[in-house]
């Protein structure tokens, strides 16, 4: 999780497109891919460690030198009290690139050509566009929504992997380990091992402190 302390930069990657300024905080889920477009004044920011999924990437918190502050004893802490005190923020980036992986994160069976006419854009000029702006395909975009969908769904350990590669919308069992592999390294049944040995990790240093 990253706190914007003084300058400004824009972040694209999985989650969208955020232009961000003093006071905005960008949440990473595990295993989620980004790239920072910094200007020439260049940006401070303040990094703390999280260990959940959020659907809402982007947040705004009213007093980031309580953080700062609290940061210095413990960086657990400074994130707990931002994610309690932060609140939602709407991006600002509005692009129709932007717009279009939106729309595939909330509808991954999304038709891209019919969207693509639907604006009035040819659908070869919004794949070579999207692919600039997002340094991938539609195509490959929606794959990475349908994995950072079945990521917090595997690390609660409800529901078999199998339920799972079809709620998220995965052709076949095959195509959900190759994509939950590409993406993290590790196989479904290995990823859920990881998950669930972190898991116990924190609970341990909760218990202990």
């Amino acid at each position: 999780m990253a706190l914007v302390l003084s300058g400004s930069y824009e972040e694209i990657g999985d989650t969208g497109s955020w232009a961000v300024a003093p006071g905005d905080v960008i949440v990473h889920s595990p295993f989620e891919a980004h790239y920072n477009g910094i200007g020439t004044r260049g940006a401070e920011v303040l990094l703390m460690p999280i260990q959940s999924f959020r659907k809402h990437a982007l947040l705004a918190l009213d007093d980031p030198d309580e953080a700062v502050r609290l940061s210095q004893k413990s960086p657990e802490v400074a994130a707990a009290y931002v994610l309690k005190n932060a609140r939602n923020r709407a991006s600002n980036v509005r692009d129709w690139p932007d717009l279009l992986a939106q729309a595939i994160r909330e509808e991954p069976d999304l038709q891209i050509t019919q969207w693509a006419l639907g604006i009035g854009l040819d659908p070869a000029v919004v794949s070579r566009g999207f692919r600039r702006h997002f340094d991938c395909s539609p195509s490959q975009y929606r794959l990475k929504s349908r994995v950072r969908a079945a990521l917090p769904a595997i690390a609660s350990n409800e529901g078999t992997l199998g339920d799972i590669a079809h709620d998220c919308g995965f052709s076949d069992q095959a195509h959900f380990s190759r994509a939950i592999r590409s993406a993290t390294g590790l196989s479904p049944t290995g990823l859920r091992a990881f998950f669930e040995e972190r898991a116990h990790k924190c609970m341990g240093t909760t218990h202990t402190a």
